[in-house]
């Protein structure tokens, strides 16, 4: 062998265990290798014959061998907030309908539901909101949590006007939210406007809006199209994301 394993004086006892975690391949006559044995255990493979032979672990922890890395690296702290910063959980809705004055005028969004197939996440904060008529006094939570007018969600042919919701003014109107889970390829994402649906007297005007998404709340930012909607449900698959 070319680097014979120093065991001090005081060793009592040398144990090797033959892993089969070292692919075959040809090598050079003698040469040795670093490698991992079963529970991450580092060892040396040999070569012989120009094939590399099982990884031997060493199980005393007096004994040199050439240094092993890691082969499955921890993520750090930095690659984990950009993970996270990377996730699309903001969503944009921009009104198209005609402009109006009034404080309840346009689409009027009651909430947001992204259903990932194994739990159902709501919006959880307002990020930005625009009036479109310039009004003020928007009640911005009515947008956060479970659906308030379509309490009876899904069923949407009654709402309950009385029970809250964030209008969006008009045309020039608009709300960023940022929704409680990360939006993924396959999700379904729907959204609530307090349209075409019986209010006890008489059926709401159903008002058209733009969805897009992004990794950041940005109005300058990269914005992805889902596309248009109307009360009183609209549902989107979410695509593969760039």
């Amino acid at each position: 062998m070319s680097k014979s394993v120093l065991v001090s004086a005081s060793l009592l006892f040398l144990a090797l265990a033959l892993s089969a975690c070292t692919e075959p391949g040809v090598c050079l006559e003698q040469s040795q290798a670093a490698c991992r044995c079963p529970g991450g255990v580092p060892g040396v493979s040999r070569c012989s014959s120009g094939t590399w032979g099982a990884c031997q672990c060493v199980l005393s922890t007096d004994v040199e061998w050439p240094d092993v890395p890691d082969l499955e690296p921890e993520l750090d702290t930095e690659d984990a907030e950009e993970t996270t910063l990377l996730a699309y959980r903001y969503v944009r809705i921009s009104d198209l309908s005609m402009t109006v004055t009034s404080p309840s005028g346009g689409a009027d969004m009651d909430a947001l539901l992204l259903d990932t197939g194994e739990t159902t996440y709501f919006a959880d904060q307002v990020e930005y909101f625009r009036h479109g008529g310039g009004y003020q006094g928007a009640e911005l939570e009515a947008i956060l949590g479970p659906p308030d007018a379509f309490a009876a969600y899904p069923d949407v042919s009654r709402c309950n006007i009385e029970r809250g919701f964030l209008s969006l003014g008009g045309l020039g109107g608009e709300v960023i939210i940022r929704l409680a889970g990360p939006l993924k390829a396959g999700d379904t994402l729907t959204l609530l406007e307090v349209g075409n649906c019986n209010y006890g007297s008489g059926i709401a005007i159903s008002d058209e809006y733009q969805v897009t998404i992004s990794h950041s709340p940005s109005l300058g930012g990269n914005w992805f199209m889902l596309g248009n909607g109307r009360g009183p449900e609209s549902s989107f698959i979410i695509p593969p994301l760039p």
